[in-house]
């Protein structure tokens, strides 16, 4: 997912974020695999391994917001 220059890729290792296009990349979430991510007015949600997460501050921090029955399917 991209907004901007900042680029998102979900793994088998979480979550990687890239404020210069792709240049460069840091982790900031390494609970699992992440797939589907999505953004609307700022918040950023993602299916995972431990349910869906989110995130409100530019995916620098995530938090699980559900997760009864494990695995994230859909957002």
């Amino acid at each position: 997912m991209k907004t901007g220059d900042t680029v998102f890729i979900g793994c088998d290792k979480g979550i990687f974020k890239s404020d210069d296009s792709g240049k460069t990349w840091k982790q900031v979430y390494d609970g699992g695999w992440v797939m589907k991510l999505v953004e609307s007015n700022g918040v950023l949600m993602a299916t995972s391994q431990r349910g869906i997460i989110r995130s409100i501050d530019d995916g620098e921090n995530w938090v699980n917001v559900i997760n009864e029955g494990g695995v994230g399917i859909a957002i």
